[in-house]
């Protein structure tokens, strides 16, 4: 829909293991936001600005 708008968002993608998180944010680019599945009100969200600290709050999700 933002893209039909005319709207800037940022780049953004999906993961289900932590070799594709790290996929992912190497394609899209640091800092990245990470968000397990199945939470609400942004519990466990984390910004992770480099892939070294990418493995810590995948592997407590």
């Amino acid at each position: 829909m933002l893209k039909e708008l005319g709207i800037p968002y940022p780049d953004y993608g999906s993961a289900y293991t932590v070799d594709e998180a790290i996929e992912v944010a190497n394609q899209v680019g640091y800092p990245v936001l990470v968000r397990p599945s199945y939470v609400l009100g942004g519990q466990r969200m984390r910004i992770v600005s480099m892939m070294k600290k990418l493995r810590r709050p995948l592997s407590a999700s």
